[in-house]
């Protein structure tokens, strides 16, 4: 259980790092090159590393100060189970807390429902990049011809995700 979390952590640094390494070669290699360089690309691969390095760290963040699920779930459970009597104040008492802790736990899945959607849009444009990337190769640059002729659709696909 702990290793999965280290392994989680650790992944989510080393995509960020190498993500900002990348982007910083890419705006160095601007510099170099600035004649030699297809700008629309260029763009995008810039917007898509700068998305890679900014997200994850994102993520780590605002996951860090989550409360684990189980600690909400014993919150819940024990809104009922610790109640002092059965009188109206305690009773209003009990429920007052359980959605006081249904409310966080709403939060929550809201927190991780945002993460879904943003998590799909990062993965989309890191495939676009992958896709322009194809063009190097000649006989490639065929699927990067049938993409930027679909790219009205594949936006429109998109946003059905959000």
């Amino acid at each position: 259980k702990n290793g999965s979390k280290t392994k989680f952590v650790v992944c989510l640094i080393l995509t960020t790092l190498g993500a900002c390494l990348t982007t910083l070669l890419s705006l160095l290699n601007i510099v170099r090159n600035p004649n030699e360089c297809k700008w629309g690309y260029v763009a995008y691969e810039l917007f898509s590393r700068g998305v890679l390095c900014i997200y994850p760290l994102a993520l780590l963040i605002s996951w860090t100060q989550q409360v684990p699920m189980s600690k909400e779930f014993d919150l819940l459970l024990h809104s009922f189970l610790d109640i002092q009597g059965i009188s109206d104040q305690h009773i209003d008492g009990a429920m007052d807390q359980y959605f006081e802790v249904l409310t966080h736990i709403y939060g929550e899945t809201s927190w991780l429902k945002r993460h879904k959607v943003v998590g799909y849009m990062v993965i989309y444009s890191q495939f676009l990049q992958f896709i322009f990337y194809m063009n190097a190769h000649p006989k490639m640059a065929i699927l990067t011809a049938t993409v930027t002729g679909a790219l009205n659709n594949l936006v429109h696909f998109m946003i059905l995700f959000i």
